[in-house]
């Protein structure tokens, strides 16, 4: 008998079903939307004459009579079509240094996983804040202080889920994803793991370097306003130092069954 192949097995934590809808239809001429199948089944009815007719008529005759009735499956194809997007692309694991990324480039990434929750940590905040014990009395005017100044701060933060891949050069990406397509309650994970998702997961999505360009000021006053104060707000969430950036499409890991 030959040796017993090792099973490996997918497991989606999240899939931006627009962008793989896209990127299907455009290498293979259209969008998969399901698959059927259709078997026949075949019953055959044997019938004769003989006996019963007069002695000069007298002969066999005997033939088959068949019906046909056809079975149909739907079939959905679910994660084929996911498959077929990597199998075709097939996009290498990248294990160089970020730096030697190109702006716009499809990249399979493989690292240690932070997922921010910012909407319900926002939510959160107060009531947690509240239950922080005051070690001593005079502490109490400069703590509420600090506590008040922290919720001012999470209200002018756009709410939404980050991810941060921390990669084996010890270099990191941050990317947004769209809580729809996230396979589970972003909520559940956040109880159960805090920020931090165990194991190793591969994402595959779009990269982008930061700062390739200095932009022109805009002659106008309250465009050049808008620009500053947006530029404040990635700067309060990200260091000058964090540069690289990832449009998640995939993010999964491998689930392997061993043989017995």
């Amino acid at each position: 008998m030959g040796e017993a192949k090792t099973v490996k097995l997918k497991d989606f934590l999240y899939k931006d079903i627009a962008r793989l809808d896209s990127f299907y239809a455009q290498l293979f001429q259209g969008n998969l939307i399901g698959v059927q199948k259709s078997s026949s089944l075949i019953t055959t009815r044997r019938y004769g004459l003989g006996a019963s007719l007069p002695t000069i008529a007298k002969a066999d005759h005997t033939g088959e009579k068949g019906t046909t009735e056809s079975i149909s499956w739907q079939i959905n194809p679910e994660d084929q079509k996911i498959i077929d997007i990597l199998t075709i692309l097939d996009v290498p694991l990248y294990q160089q240094p970020l730096e030697q990324a190109q702006n716009g480039q499809l990249i399979l990434i493989e690292g240690y996983i932070t997922l921010r929750n910012f909407q319900t940590i926002k939510n959160a905040l107060p009531p947690l804040l509240d239950h922080i014990p005051f070690e001593k009395a005079q502490n109490k005017k400069n703590l509420k202080k600090e506590k008040d100044m922290v919720i001012k701060s999470f209200k002018i933060i756009p709410m939404g889920l980050e991810i941060e891949v921390f990669t084996s050069h010890k270099e990191s990406l941050i990317g947004t994803i769209k809580p729809g397509y996230l396979c589970e309650n972003p909520d559940d994970l956040l109880r159960l793991y805090g920020n931090y998702l165990p194991g190793k997961w591969q994402v595959f999505g779009i990269f982008s370097r930061h700062n390739d360009f200095e932009a022109s000021p805009s002659p106008s006053e309250m465009r050049k306003s808008i620009d500053e104060f947006g530029m404040l707000i990635k700067e309060l969430f990200s260091p000058p130092e964090q540069i690289y950036s990832i449009t998640p499409i995939l993010i999964f890991r491998e689930v392997a069954i061993e043989p017995e």
